[in-house]
């Protein structure tokens, strides 16, 4: 390997998608709809918005929606990355972070209020599986385990 599988950014860890059931992309776009719907069923609404947040990977897919509370505040940008040898992780970017990022807190209507884009990160971590990356060598090869 020469290169770590995930590219981990935004400020709530590596939330992966596997494809090890050969469907690839299927996979990802299943479980971004489940996250959608789940999103949707306690009241918050997503906009697909296509590179907001310019990252610095060389693989990045475009793939980034905006997530918004019952009140119309933009709370979280998610950012899907396809991984180097398989699967995808979400990366999520919320309070002050995405205020970073995006640059302009009111023009964007961002609420950094801790508990609304909990619920956010809580319907993100229901639907991926965990990761932490546990070491990385000068190779680039990483190594993951379970959070």
């Amino acid at each position: 390997m020469s290169a770590p599988n995930f590219y981990e950014n935004g400020n709530h860890g590596l939330n992966v998608i596997h494809d090890e059931d050969e469907i690839g992309d299927f996979q990802v776009y299943d479980v971004l709809g489940l996250i959608v719907s789940e999103l949707a069923d306690i009241g918050y609404s997503v906009d697909d918005v296509r590179n907001w947040i310019d990252t610095p990977r060389s693989y990045e897919t475009g793939i980034q929606y905006a997530v918004y509370e019952p009140n119309g505040k933009l709370v979280a940008v998610l950012e899907v990355c396809t991984g180097y040898y398989s699967g995808a992780n979400v990366n999520i970017y919320t309070g002050d972070l995405l205020v970073d990022e995006l640059g302009d807190k009111e023009y964007y209507n961002i609420s950094v209020n801790k508990k609304l884009y909990g619920k956010v990160v809580d319907v993100i971590k229901r639907c991926t599986t965990a990761y932490h990356k546990t070491a990385q060598f000068s190779n680039g090869e990483a190594i993951y385990e379970l959070a």
